[in-house]
């Protein structure tokens, strides 16, 4: 009996020397990283699309896209949401079939990761129909004296040879111009951001990752044109931060990150 039991003990001591030596150490399982789920999208005006969903726990972001393509191939618009955040507006937005997703944003050690894609949802957005102004039952009202002279203030021929004015009589004169309509700003908050993704290292100095503005209709924007772009955080390795306002014919902002990487230095004795 004695004899037994001091073999299994050697067997014991073996396998512990045997781990030891191969460096073999335990695997931490892997963190389960729960996906948001989408609870109500809906459109509440012209272009408007809204973003309902459920909070997941320890998430520190969320990522909303939404696109014309049920696969999320092209042209995807993307918002990023706080932990807290669990309503998001997109607008500017076509009349058309929209596919949403959303997903968590969880830090793990000292890396950022994403869990899979929610549920994916529809909603059609459709044009807004316009008020079309009945003029057969609409009476037409009738020309008013002007007190100042023997003319009609919507005569036009009289306008036509002696000049108008508003000042009646046929003294003449310049007709007032018509004001120049100014033309309403576009928001480009909502417009693709096609950003390079080349890593970046960290090398002591400001990093400027290129990046395209894409319109809705396919048009792309001139930078210190259409709009400007500034940076916080972009020289030491970490997120970086970069804003994208509008100036111009342009209004809005766009924010969003990107990495710096560092760089590892290996000794060799």
């Amino acid at each position: 009996m004695q004899k037994r039991n001091r073999k299994q003990w050697m067997a014991g001591v073996l396998a512990v020397s045997m781990v030891c030596s191969l460096g073999t150490v335990p695997v931490k399982a892997k963190q389960k990283l729960v996906k948001p789920a989408i609870q109500k999208v809906y459109s509440a005006s012209q272009g408007q699309l809204i973003v309902v969903y459920k909070k997941t726990a320890k998430a520190k972001k969320y990522q909303i896209q939404i696109s014309k393509d049920k696969k999320f191939k092209k042209r995807v618009k993307k918002k990023q949401a706080g932990a807290k955040v669990t309503k998001v507006t997109f607008k500017g937005l076509a009349k058309g079939t929209y596919y949403v997703r959303v997903r968590s944003q969880y830090k793990v050690g000292a890396k950022k990761k994403y869990s899979v894609f929610s549920k994916v949802k529809k909603i059609v957005l459709k044009a807004v129909k316009k008020t079309v102004t009945d003029t057969k039952n609409t009476a037409t009202p009738a020309p008013t004296k002007n007190p100042a002279g023997n003319r009609y203030d919507d005569d036009w021929l009289w306008d036509l040879i002696f000049g108008g004015g508003g000042n009646g009589g046929n003294t003449g004169g310049a007709s007032t111009p018509a004001p120049t309509a100014v033309p309403k700003p576009i928001d480009l908050s909502n417009f693709t951001v096609d950003r390079d993704k080349t890593t970046l290292f960290y090398n002591g100095k400001e990093q400027h990752p290129s990046m395209l503005i894409m319109s809705d209709d396919y048009y792309y924007l001139k930078e210190n044109i259409d709009y400007n772009v500034t940076y916080t955080n972009n020289v030491n390795a970490g997120t970086a931060e970069y804003c994208i306002k509008g100036i111009g014919n342009y209004v809005g902002e766009i924010r969003g990150t990107f990495e710096i990487e560092k760089i590892w230095s290996i000794i060799l004795l």
